[in-house]
Parts: C-alpha cells; sequence; structure tokens
C-alpha cells in the first residue's frame, strides 16, 4: 500500500501540478478572479514591505499604459477592446460586492489611463526605435520590477518554503538545497510573466485600496480587511484556496447576519 500511494504522489499529475504551484505560487488567484475577498487577501499577504507594494501601484498602471500603446498603432480598437475587457472586470467585481461608490473612481481613473495612452505616451512618449522607450520594453519591464520586490518580502512561499505554509527568506537562503536557490533563479521569466498576466486583475484591488484610504468602508470590505489583518499576523497564514474558504467562513456568516438583521430592520420600519 505506501509504494501504492509513493507511485501515485509521484505520477505525471502529481509534477504537472507542483509546476503549475512552482510557477503561479497561488494558481486559484488566476482562476477565482471574481473572489474579492481572496484577491484582497493574497495581495495583502503577498505585498507586506512598502517598497514592494510600492513597485506594483506604480507599476501595474504603467504596464497597462504600455499595452495599450502597443495596440494603439495597430489598430486603435485592439487598445478600446482590452481596455474594456480590463473594465468589465473591475465593473463586475464592483456590482457583485455592491460597492456602488467605485464606480466614479472606476471611470475617473481608466479614463485617465487611456488619456495618458492615447495622447501622452504613446504620441510623445514612446518610440518604437529606441529599446527603452518601447512599449512592449515597459510592458514587459514593470513586472519584472514588481517580481524583483517580491524579494524584498520576509518569507517565501509553498511550494518553495522549507516547512509548510512559509519559510524566513533568510532560512531559505542558507538552508534551502541548492538546486532549489538555482531554479528559483532560472524561475524569473516565468514570475515576470505571472506578474503581468496579473496586472489587471491586481488593478481593482489597488484602487479599491486607495477608495478605502479615503474612507470607504462597507461591511463587506471593513469584515474582510479585519480579518485579513488578524489573519497575515499568524505564524503559518493560509493562502491555498480550500484552505482560506474554511478559515474564512465565519466572516462570510457575521455578513449574512448583519444583512439578515439589516433587511428585517428595514421591513419593520415600513
Amino acid at each position: 500500500m505506501a509504494n501504492t500511494i509513493q507511485q501515485e504522489g509521484k505520477s505525471f499529475f502529481y509534477w504537472i501540478k507542483l509546476a503549475i504551484k512552482a510557477i503561479f505560487v497561488v494558481p486559484r488567484t488566476q482562476t477565482n478572479i471574481f473572489d474579492l475577498p481572496y484577491q484582497l487577501y493574497t495581495f495583502d499577504l503577498f505585498h507586506k514591505i512598502g517598497a514592494n507594494r510600492w513597485s506594483h501601484f506604480i507599476g501595474i498602471p504603467l504596464n497597462l499604459i504600455a499595452l495599450y500603446c502597443i495596440f494603439i498603432p495597430i489598430n486603435t480598437w485592439l487598445a478600446v477592446a482590452a481596455l474594456g475587457v480590463v473594465f468589465a472586470h473591475h465593473l463586475t467585481m464592483t456590482i457583485k460586492y455592491k460597492l456602488y461608490v467605485m464606480i466614479p473612481i472606476l471611470v475617473l481613473f481608466h479614463s485617465i489611463f487611456a488619456g495618458l495612452a492615447f495622447f501622452v505616451f504613446e504620441p510623445y512618449v514612446f518610440v518604437d526605435s529606441i529599446w527603452y522607450l518601447n512599449p512592449i520594453f515597459h510592458f514587459v519591464f514593470w513586472p519584472f520590477v514588481q517580481y524583483v520586490t517580491h524579494g524584498l518580502e520576509p518569507y517565501i512561499p509553498r511550494p518553495w518554503s522549507l516547512k509548510g505554509n512559509w519559510t524566513k527568506i533568510v532560512e531559505f537562503l542558507t538552508k534551502a538545497p541548492i538546486y532549489k536557490r538555482v531554479l528559483l533563479v532560472f524561475m524569473f521569466p516565468f514570475h515576470t510573466f505571472v506578474e503581468l498576466v496579473s496586472s489587471w486583475r491586481n488593478l481593482f484591488i489597488e484602487l479599491l485600496v486607495f477608495t478605502n484610504k479615503l474612507g470607504y468602508e462597507p461591511p463587506v470590505l471593513k469584515e474582510t480587511i479585519n480579518w485579513i489583518n488578524q489573519e497575515i499576523k499568524q505564524d503559518d497564514p493560509v493562502y491555498d484556496y480550500p484552505d482560506f474558504t474554511v478559515a474564512f467562513q465565519p466572516v462570510l456568516d457575521k455578513l449574512e447576519e448583519q444583512e439578515q438583521a439589516a433587511s428585517m430592520e428595514m421591513s419593520m420600519s415600513h
């Protein structure tokens, strides 16, 4: 029986899953793109250091502006379509979680990013013939900067960690097998790619955090942030989606109770 279990554990699909986790680290953030609490949680969990957060707050808009500028000379409607896809995702999240105050914020910032792409960067800043002013360079460069600043985080997650969900980065650099440290270095193109494809999704989190700093704090956001602040302080915080759903369920139950109480109070007042 032990041999059978070992063979099953090291099957082809085992190595495929391991490779996916090694590249994406949190693959479910790429598929559960409409789960706001999970998106908020993983963003905070993996961006604790100020420099890392700022590289994302600056790099993500510039990455998207560069993408629009790549499309504009080819076909203006390609840029408009890309903008529409990003905006549609953000609007869907806003409506799903009844964050209606976010709608003018989305319109404002997406208009700013589009205006910068169409009327500033594409005609006056980006030059295809100069490599460091080429929009393709900036489309890749800013995700790379974001990936590099992840190295400032104090912990490294599974499957790279040496035990549990997380290992201190210093411990990893001194105690991890040589092959694992070398492999991590060679993973930088893949991890840069992950940062790139995560940009449009994380932009909504950035805009929501910005709006929250201005004082916007609906119940779903307040309760989620409170839970996040407690969970990320744990010695070994969860991050796999199944573990997250179990740990976060009490918050959802509390929000449902609050909504039911508010509904009853409103019905009684009428």
